[in-house]
């Protein structure tokens, strides 16, 4: 087993007599996930575990680490956070709140604005949009990591904007990362897109953004 130290330290990867990848394993505190090129590879990582660690095997994975995965009949996967996000309204008292058609306005914030006149939870609230944005909603990524930028001095209209993300996440709570069981040649390629708006608004600053996909499904974004 060879620890990934450039991806995640409790990353490991299994490799078979050839050098190919075989198996791939992830943990955390005591929850695991293992991934093998077929089902037999599975069984080897998982036997190896077996030998050493008192294990329990638990089938295909349902939720980790906040994670809920839903498999599709022709294979798909869908990976999304329904149940963390219904808890983050819930604690921002935002469950009934109304629905947004987007996460974020169409123009940058301004760091000028009204002082809250009372203490606000703002960079816990930031802190708990910043989680999906990250895992599994690169649509709330730009929206997310601009609130961010004005979390030691933020203003009145900076809680508002976080309140627009989580009116947003209310109606899109089933939105995530779909990944695709496929043999179609023209999606087993890497493709990647990137775009900056050129200092576009009025604060004069570039503001870029890019995502990849790799076999029709959403790997990188920032």
């Amino acid at each position: 087993y060879e620890q990934q130290l450039s991806v995640d330290s409790c990353f490991y990867i299994m490799r078979d007599d050839s050098g190919c990848i075989s198996g791939m394993l992830v943990y955390h505190v005591d929850d695991l996930l293992v991934f093998g090129r077929t089902d037999s590879h599975a069984d080897v990582m998982e036997n190896d575990l077996a030998r050493v660690l008192p294990i329990k095997k638990l089938g295909k994975p349902v939720k980790f680490l906040g994670l809920e995965f839903e498999y599709y009949p022709n294979g798909d996967l869908l990976i999304h956070q329904e149940s963390y996000l219904k808890a983050l309204l819930a604690r921002f008292k935002q469950e009934n709140c109304h629905k947004t058609p987007t996460p974020a306005l169409v123009h940058r914030l301004d760091p000028n604005g009204k002082d809250p006149d009372s203490p606000y939870p703002h960079r816990e609230a930031i802190s708990g949009v910043m989680w999906p944005a990250i895992m599994t909603r690169p649509d709330i990524m730009q929206a997310a990591t601009q609130v961010a930028q004005f979390t030691a001095n933020f203003k009145v209209h900076h809680w508002e904007a976080v309140m627009r993300i989580l009116h947003y996440l209310k109606g899109t709570l089933r939105y995530g990362i779909v990944i695709r069981k496929t043999r179609d040649p023209n999606l087993l390629r890497l493709r990647s897109f990137c775009d900056a708006d050129f200092a576009g608004d009025y604060d004069r600053k570039c503001y870029g953004g890019s995502i990849s996909y790799l076999w029709g499904s959403i790997i990188h974004w920032t």
